[in-house]
């Protein structure tokens, strides 16, 4: 959801292809806009006084700017190389949005001001929007982007996760790569960005314990990178260098849900300080999915989907199934990928994620959901897809496609060949 600069109106994507306008007093539905495809990445409020958009990444290969109105009014539909389920995030200083991809790149893009004071004006639509907005850069990486980008604007740095665990900083005027990490496991939880504190007095120092060891790894007025893994790791890491600061592990749950700073009275002025600020960000993110897995055990991945009760699959069958695909998956496709001879090609199996590296045609993803009984694919065609099991097959609640049906006519597509995955 998303406020309007005004603190009047939300705009809430629901579900399917449209986001609604409600007022933000009472819930009453204002409007909407039909938006061309599958809305998975939440709207956003761009920094910019004089633009005052929601600016919002569509699976309809679109980026949309609409401005906050009881109907809202589309300015601009942008064409984008592939799908996003990521927020945009902005660099205000730097007039830049950048958007993430599932295709593994980022555009960094540059509004028009005139072209858009125009749009307002004449209360228009550009449909393409080439006018409006421009590629300052763009980066390709190599696995899918389901995380929010950060900016360290001090730093002049852009930073991201891709799935796959690899942490990157890039220079936010160039795009150009300044550094690069990897956590070695997989991430789909949005970033973190914590501003490191003053460095305390020798006296106030002893009193806090061992606590300055972790704050002498980031120098004051520095800046810690905070990432969340599948595996149930919390990582910090120097947003100006990469170099990993501290880790800790939270058992064997997988985080899917951001981190959150605690700014309490307890918490204040000591964030990355010591053992104390670490349970704080590990309680938040701990907290934060339980609520995501709660919510979504109970309502289902959106409106209108079929959701197979939890009880019908028990969760040693759950991983007894899930393993049988990936394993089968594994070996197919491992055959297809030498025999098609790609270049940049690679197929990986650990900790229950699978992932499908294609060269320049894109990577999927295929990972077990424990939580939900489900398998969650990332799809460089189709974008991400959640699968229950029903009658010994993984089904797409919306459609009733196979998860195996779709891989093999995803990949026929691609390739112009694809193994035989359906019986």
């Amino acid at each position: 959801m998303c406020l309007s600069p005004c603190a009047r109106l939300l705009a809430v994507p629901c579900g399917g292809t449209k986001v609604y306008c409600l007022a933000a007093a009472d819930g009453a539905v204002q409007g909407s806009v039909e938006c061309g495809g599958e809305v998975r990445a939440a709207p956003v409020m761009d920094p910019w006084g004089w633009c005052g958009c929601w600016w919002l990444v569509t699976h309809g290969l679109q980026l949309l700017l609409l401005l906050p109105a009881q109907q809202p009014q589309v300015l601009c539909r942008y064409p984008l190389p592939a799908a996003g389920s990521a927020a945009v995030c902005f660099a205000a200083s730097h007039g830049l949005a950048v958007v993430a991809l599932l295709n593994g790149s980022l555009l960094a893009l540059r509004i028009n001001n005139t072209a858009l004071a125009h749009l307002k004006q004449q209360q228009q639509q550009q449909q393409h929007g080439q006018e409006l907005l421009s590629v300052q850069w763009q980066f390709s990486g190599a696995a899918p982007i389901f995380s929010s980008p950060v900016v360290d604007e001090a730093a002049g740095l852009l930073l991201f996760v891709a799935v796959d665990g690899a942490v990157s900083g890039l220079g936010l005027d160039s795009g150009q790569l300044i550094w690069r990490t990897e956590v070695q496991q997989h991430v789909f939880a949005d970033l973190l960005l914590l501003q490191a504190p003053k460095q305390q007095p020798a006296a106030a120092a002893a009193a806090a314990g061992g606590g300055i060891q972790r704050v002498d790894k980031l120098a004051a007025g520095h800046r810690c990178l905070v990432v969340a893994t599948q595996a149930g790791w919390v990582v910090g890491l120097s947003s100006q260098s990469g170099q990993e600061l501290w880790r800790q592990q939270l058992g064997s749950s997988r985080i899917s849900a951001a981190p959150a700073h605690l700014s309490s009275a307890g918490v204040a002025g000591r964030a990355l300080g010591g053992s104390d600020d670490q349970a704080a960000v590990a309680a938040a993110a701990a907290q934060r999915q339980h609520q995501a897995v709660q919510w979504q055990s109970q309502r289902g991945f959106c409106e209108g989907e079929l959701r197979v009760v939890h009880a019908e699959v028990s969760e040693h069958e759950y991983h007894r199934l899930a393993d049988e695909l990936l394993d089968m998956l594994q070996e197919k496709l491992e055959m297809f990928v030498e025999d098609m001879d790609i270049d940049g090609s690679d197929v990986e199996h650990a900790q229950g994620v699978l992932t499908v590296k294609l060269g320049r045609h894109g990577t999927y993803v295929i990972n077990k959901q424990t939580p939900n009984r489900q398998i969650w694919m990332s799809s460089p065609v189709s974008g991400p897809f959640r699968y229950d099991c029903h009658a010994g097959k993984w089904v797409y609640g919306r459609t009733g496609q196979e998860l195996l049906q779709q891989v093999q006519q995803e990949l026929q597509q691609l390739l112009g060949a694809a193994p035989e995955l359906v019986e």
